[in-house]
């Protein structure tokens, strides 16, 4: 198995890794939106819930400031990606592009 099976399914796992990686700062944020309430807000807010309160649901919304957070989320998540990509790489000559 250690120099037969693994060997061979190494690049799909570095390729799945990188992928995922992608993915890590997605939470189900449809559950939070449903349990919290405005005395939770300070330990139960989560970038997608900030947006969806800031940017549609507040009194006075303010898109942009929903766009920009949801923006930096998404280029944090590509970095990492690209981050994880380099080091597969470097460790492995194996990697996404």
């Amino acid at each position: 198995m250690r120099y037969v099976v693994l060997p061979s399914i190494l690049s799909t796992v570095v390729i799945m890794l990188i992928t995922r990686i992608g993915h890590l700062l997605s939470v189900g944020y449809e559950k939070v939106l449903l349990l919290y309430n405005t005395n939770t807000y300070v330990t139960a807010d989560v970038v997608s819930t900030f947006a969806q309160r800031v940017g549609i649901a507040a009194a006075n919304p303010d898109q942009g400031l929903a766009a920009a957070a949801e923006m930096m989320n998404n280029i944090i998540g590509m970095l990492l990606v690209i981050g994880a990509n380099t080091i597969a790489r470097k460790a492995s000559n194996t990697s996404l592009y």
